[in-house]
């Protein structure tokens, strides 16, 4: 029976596509992916990721696996992304690699990673092509830019060399359509729309379609769980208050009007993960709070854990619709030491927001 690869060792970049090399030149030679700790230098969640690069084996999700049990972790401790640099290689192992990201709760990004001139790390541009681009498909949250991902068929190595060879039996039938099948599965439990499947079984092999920001958005290939759908308006009480959701349904953020007028931002984070005692020593050191690029009195934040839920009330004087539509960070949180930021920091949308909470000014709850 035949072996199925989804990429090419190597690759070079001709006009808008990539093509694979002679086999016999140099540059066929597979580099193995590598797994390091990068990081920039800050304190923040994001400042550190692991920079995958090279070539996909069989063996690469085990790699990973035994990368993170070294720092002493059976998941992700906590922001971490694998930033993923690389050509593609075996189908099979790119599906296992997405597998064990999605199991470990990591994200995923696409990029170089190099040496900046502090003596840290900086994230430069890159690649994730062929298997690279399903075993992308793992991250919890997902960020690609156009360009970036290139998907192609999976093909046969003795066909791809010599088309008009009859090395195709029943059985080989049977295995393409095996191929395709577990292709469509994976891609559907990653939350990915299966048409991406028929996009990269659309392009020769010898060719890569690189997906632009319409595609990526499309098939939810490009994919912020923790990001907030337009605001709306539900009914409550004898009012109705604005509200928008994370598209994970984790997060909610109410806007309300009282009977004083006085707009309330309320804030539900479903995090297993609070640590009470943490947050208590961020409230108490917190400077002032930042919304939508007005500054309110620290004592605007009230917090409270109850049942794994995170929920935050802030209380923001003369906010509304027309000044979160109107600025440049839509977005609330405090001013504090700055790894105390993460806890209460919140983009939430412009859209929609002035129609919705102007509605909710009207109608108090």
């Amino acid at each position: 029976m035949a072996e199925f690869s989804l990429a090419c060792s190597d690759i070079r970049i001709i006009g808008d596509c990539l093509v694979a090399p002679n086999a016999n030149s140099p540059s066929a030679i597979s580099r193995k992916m590598t797994f390091n700790l990068r990081g920039n230098g800050g304190n923040l969640v994001g400042s550190e990721w692991i920079a995958a690069e090279g070539d996909i084996v069989a063996e690469t999700a085990t790699d990973l696996e035994n990368f993170i049990k070294s720092f002493g972790h059976s998941e992700n401790p906590g922001g971490w992304s694998v930033r993923l640099n690389s050509p593609g290689g075996d189908v099979a192992g790119g599906i296992r690699l997405g597998e064990l990201i999605r199991k470990l709760k990591l994200d995923t990004e696409i990029g170089a990673t190099e040496p900046d001139a502090h003596g840290h790390w900086k994230r430069a541009p890159g690649h994730c092509a062929s298997a690279c681009a399903f075993a992308f498909l793992g991250g919890l949250s997902r960020a690609a830019s156009g360009g970036e991902l290139g998907v192609h068929q999976f093909y046969d190595e003795i066909s791809l060399r010599d088309p008009s060879a009859k090395v195709f039996s029943s059985l080989d039938m049977s295995e393409h359509q095996f191929v395709s099948a577990m292709l469509i599965d994976y891609v559907f439990r990653m939350g990915v729309d299966p048409r991406f499947v028929s996009v990269a079984a659309s392009t020769p092999p010898i060719e890569m379609q690189f997906l632009d920001d319409h595609l990526l958005d499309d098939l939810n290939v490009k994919w912020y769980p923790k990001e907030f759908d337009p605001w709306s308006i539900e009914p409550t009480g004898a009012g109705v208050i604005a509200i928008t959701r994370s598209k994970d349904r984790t997060r909610t953020a109410k806007f309300s009007y009282f009977a004083d007028g006085v707009p309330r931002l309320t804030i539900e984070d479903k995090r297993f993960d609070i640590d009470v005692e943490r947050l208590n020593g961020a409230l108490a050191v917190i400077e002032k709070v930042v919304a939508f690029d007005l500054d309110f009195p620290k004592d605007a934040l009230k917090a409270k854990c109850c049942n794994g839920i995170l929920i935050l009330e802030f209380t923001l004087r003369g906010l509304d619709g027309k000044v979160i539509s109107a600025s440049k960070w839509p977005g609330v949180g405090v001013d504090g030491p700055r790894y105390m930021w993460g806890p209460f920091t919140y983009v939430l949308p412009k859209q929609n927001a002035e129609i919705a909470i102007g509605v909710a000014s009207r109608n108090r709850v």
